[in-house]
């Protein structure tokens, strides 16, 4: 009986993690680091056709040159006739949990690769918590494309991406700058990386 309430006790906490997470626990801005490159996605929700998605962008720096930067501000509700790109709409999925795990199975619009002549999105990717800090990107090019079987796009052959493809990246956390003087009101938010 003791042995049986320990494997509880130790399993407990895993299901909770899993409990805890929601599609809002993916929001904000994730950043991946690694020597000379910072991938960054920024993460919100948007209505479309009545149903919430997970949409967001991404911007790339590489030895310090910031060479894609399509992060922007995606509308609350996306309109079905509206080209995704032009609503400031590089990535987009739907919340799951699938096996006990949360994810979002994403399609991607790489802006430099321009996959499928640029015109419909890679599918493939998915990002999956780990911990309510950490998110795993992972894009997968030959699903995307054998997703497509059968239409005009399933012919195509894998051509890389421009970004990070399996990554563990790390949320900022808006914090609220503190002043150096005191009486000064605080106005400015500051991004801190935990």
């Amino acid at each position: 009986m003791k042995r049986l309430l320990l494997i509880i006790m130790l399993i407990m906490p895993c299901c909770m993690i899993y409990a805890q997470y929601s599609s809002d626990s993916y929001l904000g801005t994730w950043v991946y680091q690694s020597k000379d490159t910072i991938f960054t996605i920024k993460i919100q929700k948007t209505i479309l056709n009545e149903k919430e998605l997970i949409v967001g962008g991404y911007s790339l720096k590489v030895k310090g040159v910031l060479t894609d930067n399509y992060i922007g501000n995606p509308p609350a509700n996306w309109e079905p006739t509206t080209m995704a790109q032009n609503n400031d709409i590089y990535l987009f999925g739907k919340y799951g949990v699938d096996e006990g795990k949360s994810l979002v199975a994403i399609s991607f619009y790489d802006q430099r690769k321009k996959h499928f002549e640029g015109k419909v999105p890679m599918g493939g990717g998915k990002m999956e918590l780990i911990s309510p800090t950490q998110l795993h990107w992972v894009l997968n090019e030959e699903q995307g494309i054998a997703n497509r079987e059968g239409s005009p796009y399933g012919d195509f052959k894998p051509i890389g991406f421009s970004v990070p493809t399996n990554v563990i990246m790390t949320k900022e956390e808006l914090k609220p700058h503190i002043p150096k003087e005191p009486g000064i009101p605080i106005t400015s938010p500051i991004i801190i990386k935990k």
